[in-house]
């Protein structure tokens, strides 16, 4: 019996994969954004354009971290001249 799992993982010759429009929307873009790519663009280029974008959400979480660790060096090392 082929699981749905399987079904992913090429299990038994079957391969299902995402539309092209899913791997946008994966990514984080809008519906009109969508259209706006996928017109005229062959699937592979699709594809490409898809898995070549950077997701925002990602992209903000780390900025939030980098900054909150500059923050916290930069206090740090305050607080050591004061204290010299």
């Amino acid at each position: 019996m082929i699981t749905f799992f399987d079904m992913f993982a090429g299990v038994g010759g079957f391969r299902a994969g995402l539309e092209r429009a899913e791997c946008f929307r994966l990514q984080g873009f809008t519906n009109e954004q969508i259209d706006n790519l996928l017109d005229g663009s062959s699937d592979a280029q699709a594809y490409k354009q898809a898995g070549n974008a950077v997701t925002i959400n990602v992209v903000h979480s780390i900025a939030l971290r980098l900054k909150t660790a500059y923050e916290a060096t930069m206090a740090a090392t305050a607080t050591r001249l004061e204290a010299a």
